[in-house]
């Protein structure tokens, strides 16, 4: 949900909850001051906020956003409008000399801005002065006293002060304001001043129930808004229909209109005590005194929140508004009270137990004695003695993670983070795990922790200094050489430099090394930490462990009680967490309440849950039995990574590693993995070792021979190898062509490819929407040239209509520069291919055409010409031939005269406003031409029982080549290798209706990441096609259906003088395959008129002869340019 919708809803939730009198409240200032506490909440107190304040998103990523978006979108007003005053402060008192975590003080700064103030609170009537006057100074006197009273035991003190003062665009002369009749209630009328005025700057709208009139300031970014029901007393009746995303919906529905003014003069100043708001709202953990859990501020004890107050202040008169709000939460600690009970915790059965970097919440070693991620690992381990290193396994594998690309990539990403994400997403988690691993504090001078990361490459071969810079800034990784051909000797230097990083505690990862061994990756984690408080030898006896309920054994069994172990039970298990002498650090052991329950506890838990339980525990006074305990254990991860759904890297024809290197096609032999764990009454010694051997594909391993035979529908696809882009991408058929240009799967360096999907989706539906209805005719468009010109549509659109460009082209959570950055992008790239020598030309052009003496808004041709280097040229469509015959030239000049008859007779009239229009063009030489003396008639099959006959292009040498079970793909080289043609053939013959349907843009790009050099025997067509189409329906069927009804059209960002909407939208295309290369273009207009108008080594064969899909792709990116489908020559 973005940021303004949350905030509308959430506000609405609050506003619902006040009684019926006048109120004024400020929903900024008390979101701001609960995401004080929200951030530092856990368990089912963070639930419950999340809940409420963020409609239950708890991605920790999109509360970052909001937060940044929020505290960002109040303090840019500061800078950019002389005439708005517009203040936000946070801070955060805090008692003397109390211990706050880090991570939290770090988070309310860095995402909320927040000051941190030491305070004494012993001194309630000097603290109570202090924060009185900061809030003073903050709200420019307006609020002056919001703090009366302070408990001596308060620990923190939240304060938000928000203050605004904003004159009205268009004042309200004060000789006009005279006293008039408001309307209280049925036959009760008073008498109070009331503002008036006429204008024409007004923003205006109204439905059945309501009129809605928006005021603005001085700055067109901020308007104050009234929403008068139409029923003098139905104000009530028109609350239960609203929303705060229906309350939005109006605001934005609202256009410039004439509009004559009567609104009151007024001041409120309003107090609210928000607990029993938000109580009512389902936020109730947080206020109570036993439930709270507050634990992510600080570790020393239990807190609450014991009052939330909120006070606003608001002036509207003839010059403008002044308002102030302010919110302030008093935390104070849980009463002494709440510990008085003494827990037993005796571990005399199997139990989990896991040693925790609360701080981080990295959960260090995790083990069986009889968060996801590890425990997925744990889960899928026999029921016996267990223990294994997360974050080991978890370190070793992002190194194989930072060097693999495509199915592999996405698998391994999924495993770890539960999700795919991309590289540069990695840095944080990977910073987080790291920190909490090599941190050293000299006040712990009894805890040694260590972590190493090493890669040891064999002497005879080459890693991709990319993948080793990698290595060395995500995980201060070093890389070794070896000789790993003699075998022992390799094994025991990797052994030794293990055992030296465990403190001896594992001396062998290693047995076996050969000569196909290229790569080990090695990391080692180790820690020892002492007891804060040490079980006393004395009181270690001999005791019964209950296995299961009918067999048992004597074990030594320590024992203590303490108030200071962190616990908390269910009815199902109880969970101790046992601090070491740095507090942050603890191991907690799980332990079901009976015996025989383990296994069905375990699989009642997750990762989260895992977290969650020890996220919940609390100091209390426990009396503790626990085992005394060592064991070590080794495994091979191999079968559980599998499992997990990590299959590709361990599949010597899948793996793909081609980061680690481009000359060898590697795979991943095996996952070792050791640990050992010794716990006493000291403390506790823990060591982990992970090591990955990655193997090169040997000669041996593909006997199979692949024939490539193009003789039927295929793909196709022409890319950018610069950027990994596909540039063009098409479908060849028997009398059917379709190319679009489909040109974002990947991104420059400025791009986000996770925002991008929605974009690769959409252009992608166009090519399968519009190919649909004409299966087997011929359809040949560009989505590039499409989304080029809807992009400059929706430069001028606004409200609804803007957000179902946005929605169906970049999804509904894409931001206004995200969207900007892409079109910056498309044009940067599409504009280059003339400013270099590179043996292609690739370029596009964008204009504006407008009726002479039309009102159109000069901010909007500035937004084109700016982001779309577009230019602007009037004509009158009265004249429609003149103008039809412009705008035709001018196309046929962009596309060097393959596009010559866009716009059709009939299309323009004296209705018409603007013209949209762009044009793009593309020939490129193949880097090794075909011979036409090869070139032979040959079969092209249509279905089972018909071929013809068509010319088709031979050649055998080294193509960049892959498969899989449903299709074979081919890339043909331009001049220059930063493009290329990638034909997708689909392996049966006569199913190509079937094949696209089970394509997407996503898996598309990654059969072009997964292709490599082989030799290929390549029959394919020649061939050349062209198409005109009208676009307007399949746009309709993906959601864009306001544009075009002109009862609904907004496209005031285009004119403020006449209602607009689209008429028309046009597509052609052109393109051509021979021997020496390739030649395409394709233009797209929309055409705008008045509402009015309307109410390996190996053998390999590849022959093209039958359909297939073709892309015109750019290489760096995979971005497709074009795409197409070809069944064969047209049969017209």
């Amino acid at each position: 949900m973005e940021p303004s919708e949350n905030l509308a809803r959430f506000s609405w939730s609050l506003y619902e909850a006040q009684p019926t009198d006048s109120i004024v409240f400020s929903p900024v200032s008390i979101i701001l001051a609960l995401s004080m506490v929200y951030l530092g909440s856990q368990g089912n107190t963070k639930q419950q906020m999340t809940a409420v304040m963020f409609n239950g998103d708890d991605d920790e990523k999109h509360f970052e956003n909001n937060a940044r978006l929020l505290m960002s979108s109040v303090e840019s007003m500061n800078d950019e409008y002389a005439k708005i005053i517009w203040h936000v402060a946070n801070r955060l008192y805090v008692a003397s000399n109390y211990d706050l975590l880090d991570s939290y003080t770090t988070s309310i700064k860095s995402l909320l801005s927040s000051e941190v103030e030491e305070m004494n609170f012993t001194q309630k009537a000097e603290a109570c002065k202090q924060i009185n006057s900061w809030i003073s100074k903050k709200t420019n006197g307006k609020i002056t006293r919001m703090v009366d009273d302070l408990d001596e035991r308060t620990r923190l003190v939240i304060v938000n002060a928000i203050y605004f003062k904003g004159a009205w665009d268009t004042v309200f002369r004060a000789e006009k304001t005279v006293d008039d009749n408001f309307f209280v209630s049925e036959g009760h009328a008073i008498l109070i001043p009331m503002m008036k005025a006429h204008g024409t700057d007004y923003f205006y709208h109204e439905n059945d129930d309501c009129q809605v009139l928006g005021l603005p300031y001085t700055t067109t970014n901020m308007r104050m808004y009234v929403v008068l029901p139409k029923s003098r007393f139905g104000l009530q009746q028109l609350e239960k229909t609203l929303s705060g995303k229906k309350l939005l919906e109006l605001f934005k529905e609202t256009r410039i209109e004439d509009v004559r003014v009567t609104i009151p003069k007024f001041k409120l100043e309003k107090e609210m005590h928000l607990e029993n708001t938000l109580k009512s709202l389902g936020v109730t953990d947080v206020f109570d005194e036993f439930k709270a859990n507050l634990s992510s501020i600080t570790h020393l004890e239990g807190l609450y929140v014991s009052e939330a107050l909120h006070k606003t202040f608001i002036d509207v008169n003839e010059q403008g508004t002044e308002a102030a709000g302010v919110t302030v939460v008093k935390v104070l600690p849980m009463s002494a009270i709440i510990a008085m009970k003494t827990y037993t915790f005796k571990a005399d059965h199997p139990f989990i137990f896991a040693i925790v970097n609360m701080d981080t919440n990295v959960i260090l070693f995790l083990g069986r004695f009889s968060a996801e991620f590890a425990w997925k690992l744990y889960a899928l381990e026999p029921e016996q003695n267990t223990l294994f290193s997360p974050a080991s396994v978890f370190l070793a594998l992002s190194m194989l993670y930072v060097g693999a690309e495509g199915n592999t990539k996405q698998q391994i990403s999924n495993v770890l983070f539960g999700k795919q994400i991309n590289t540069a997403e990695i840095e944080t988690p990977l910073q987080v795990l790291i920190s909490a691993l090599k941190s050293t504090d000299k006040d712990y001078a009894k805890i040694v922790w260590k972590l190493a990361n090493r890669l040891y490459v064999s002497m005879a071969f080459k890693i991709l200094p990319a993948y080793q810079k990698e290595l060395e800034k995500l995980l201060s990784a070093e890389v070794v050489n070896i000789d790993f051909t003699k075998g022992a000797v390799a094994c025991d230097e990797v052994n030794k430099w293990v055992s030296e990083q465990t403190n001896e505690k594992i001396t062998r990862i290693l047995d076996i090394v050969g000569d196909s061994t290229t790569l080990v990756v090695v990391n080692a984690v180790y820690f020892k930490g002492a007891w804060d408080n040490e079980f006393y030898e004395g009181n270690t006896s001999m005791g019964t462990f209950y296995r299961k309920e009918d067999d048992v054994v004597e074990l030594p069994m320590m024992q203590q009680t303490n108030d200071e172990f962190y616990y908390n039970e269910t009815a199902e298990w109880q969970i101790l967490g046992m601090p070491y002498t740095a507090k942050f650090l603890r191991m907690y052991v799980m332990l079901p309440k009976k015996p025989s329950t383990l296994s069905k506890m375990e699989q009642s838990l997750s990762g989260k849950a895992l977290l969650e339980a020890m996220n919940n525990t609390r100091q209390e006074e426990v009396q503790v039995t626990i085992p005394k305990f060592k064991f070590e254990r080794q495994m091979c991860l191999d079968t559980s990574l599998t499992k997990l759904g990590m299959a590709d890297v361990f599949d010597q024809f899948k793996a793909n590693l081609c980061r680690v290197s481009d000359k060898a096609h590697l795979f991943v032999s095996n996952v070792l993995h050791k640990t050992f764990i010794d716990v006493d009454e000291k403390g506790t010694e823990a060591a982990g070792v992970t090591a990955i051997k990655i193997v090169p594909l040997s000669a041996k391993m593909h006997p199979q021979k692949y024939v490539f035979t193009a003789d039927h529908p295929f793909l196709f696809a022409i890319v950018d190898t610069r950027f990994k882009a596909l540039l063009f991408l098409g479908r060849f058929t028997v009398t059917l062509l379709q190319c679009l240009m489909h040109h974002l799967l990947f991104c420059r360096l400025t791009m986000d490819t996770k925002q991008l999907e929605p974009v690769v989706e959409f252009m992608w539906s166009l090519y399968r929407n519009s190919s649909s209805t004409s299966k087997t005719s011929s359809v040949f468009l560009s989505p590039l040239s499409i989304v080029n010109v809807l992009c400059m549509t929706y430069m001028g659109a606004a409200g609804s209509t803007k957000d179902q460009l946005r929605d169906a082209m970049f999804g509904s959570v894409a931001k206004e520069e995200q969207i900007q950055n892409f079109i910056i992008f498309l044009i940067d790239l599409l504009s280059a291919g003339k400013e270099r020598d590179k043996g292609y030309n690739l370029n596009a052009a964008s204009r504006l055409y407008c009726q002479s003496g039309f009102e159109i808004l000069k901010s909007f041709t500035d937004r084109l010409e700016k982001l779309f280097k577009s230019d602007m040229a009037l004509v009158n469509f009265a004249d429609s031939e003149k103008s039809r015959s412009d705008i035709n030239s001018w196309v046929s000049d962009q596309t060097n005269g393959k596009i010559d008859q866009l716009i059709q007779p009939g299309v323009l009239n004296d209705l018409t406003k603007l013209v949209l229009v762009n044009a793009v063009y593309f020939k490129g030489d193949w880097a090794v031409k075909f011979q036409t003396n090869r070139t032979i008639e040959a079969p092209f099959y249509l279905s089972a029982n018909n071929h013809v006959q068509i010319p088709m292009m031979t050649d055998k040498r080294k193509f960049h080549y892959t498969e899989d079970e449903d299709c074979q793909v081919l890339s043909i080289a331009y001049k220059g290798n930063e493009l290329a043609l990638y034909i997708v053939l689909p392996k049966k013959r006569f199913q190509m209706e079937q094949f696209e349907s089970k394509m997407t843009g996503q898996h598309l790009q990654e059969l072009f990441y997964e292709s490599s050099t082989c030799e290929v025997t390549v029959t394919i067509p020649k061939f050349k096609l062209e198409h005109s189409l009208k676009v307007k329906s399949t746009l309709q069927q993906l959601g864009l259906t306001e544009m075009f009804d002109c009862s609904k059209a907004n496209f005031s960002e285009m004119s403020k003088t006449s209602q607009l909407c689209v008429s028309e939208f046009l597509h052609k295309a052109f393109v051509e395959v021979n021997e020496e290369g390739t030649e395409a273009a394709a233009a797209s207009a929309a055409i705008i008129m008045n509402r009015a108008a309307f109410v390996q080594e190996r053998e390999i064969y590849f022959v093209a002869d039958h359909s297939f899909l073709f892309c015109i792709v750019e290489l760096e990116n995979y971005l497709p340019l074009f795409i197409g489908r070809y069944y064969g020559p047209s049969t017209e």
